[in-house]
């Protein structure tokens, strides 16, 4: 009893040291940034956003809050053509003096490249921001069952996969190849890669996340390892790949109203937009999220530092 009042001592304090010491951390750092400066060269520049729009989340914010920055849009999306649209009337109306261009691909499809080079080479030289936002989350994925033969199956088959794969991490590769080039050689450009936090919570489709972010230290993912480093080859160049990783939002296509934990897409983007800084490679965006992720890093850390314990002492 003695020793486990000591430990449960230990484990919160600890808690409490990591939590300020991460906060601090964040706080001095934002205070201390060196700040991504939004040029527009007169109107000139381009944003180009991937991803769904239609549901008014982080995809058509950025769109949007990226428009009163003074950028010209190329939207490149699988969503609806008519509600798609709807969206870009929306933003331009609030921005009667930007461009916007519109493309509707599947991102799970592979034979989509060389329509979106062509589309994207119309002013390839001027496209200033890349917003990787493509995802593929998973329906439903069901248990392991067995099929009328017997044999063991899944929702989740190569064509589900080979989907992931390419929603998820090609179109980020593949994005990144078509504008790097010419924000290397303009010396200016700023990629920002969405990931998820997904990956920080075991569960169903824990695929998705894990294609997206990483689980703590004890696994890299691809997207997050790719962007970390991408960000130290092309910081001599002047050009900076920033990660975010939001989490859930209340948008148009929830009921909840927005809350401390579950802010509004419009909210989340423009404080995300604020944390865009040189000296840090990645971000959630959001201060509650932040602490929320610190809390969670604790948990699992000590659980892991309690269980090496008590088999230490088993051991003796």
């Amino acid at each position: 009893m003695y020793v486990s009042m000591i430990f449960l001592s230990i484990t919160i304090g600890t808690t409490i040291a990591i939590i300020i010491l991460r906060t601090t951390m964040i706080i001095w750092n934002y205070w201390n940034r060196k700040q991504f400066k939004w040029e527009t060269n007169n109107g000139r520049y381009w944003a180009l956003i991937t991803g769904q729009i239609v549901d008014g989340g982080v995809g058509y914010e950025f769109a949007r809050q990226l428009a009163l920055k003074g950028y010209n849009l190329m939207i490149i999306s699988g969503d609806p053509a008519a509600q798609l649209q709807e969206k870009k009337q929306l933003i331009q109306r609030e921005c009667p003096f930007v461009q916007i261009r519109i493309m509707i691909v599947d991102f799970r499809r592979s034979n989509i490249w060389d329509n979106i080079r062509k589309f994207i080479n119309i002013d390839t030289n001027n496209v200033f921001i890349l917003v990787n936002n493509c995802n593929n989350f998973p329906d439903n994925v069901d248990e392991f069952e067995d099929d009328d033969n017997g044999t063991s199956t899944t929702t989740t088959t190569t064509t589900y996969h080979r989907d992931l794969i390419n929603a998820n991490i090609m179109s980020t590769i593949r994005m990144t190849e078509l504008v790097l080039p010419s924000m290397v050689m303009n010396r200016n450009g700023l990629i920002i890669n969405i990931t998820s936090i997904t990956s920080l919570h075991n569960g169903p489709a824990i695929s998705y996340g894990s294609t997206k972010f990483e689980k703590f230290k004890y696994f890299q993912s691809f997207i997050a390892y790719y962007s970390r480093g991408l960000h130290q080859e092309c910081l001599a160049n002047n050009v900076l790949i920033y990660t975010l990783t939001p989490g859930s939002m209340s948008t148009s296509l929830m009921e909840m109203k927005p809350i401390l934990m579950l802010p509004s897409a419009r909210r989340y983007v423009q404080g995300a937009l604020c944390t865009i800084n040189w000296d840090t490679t990645e971000n959630f965006g959001y201060l509650p999220r932040f602490l929320t992720a610190t809390i969670l890093y604790c948990i699992e850390t000590l659980s892991e530092w309690q269980r090496k314990c008590r088999r230490l002492t088993r051991k003796s």
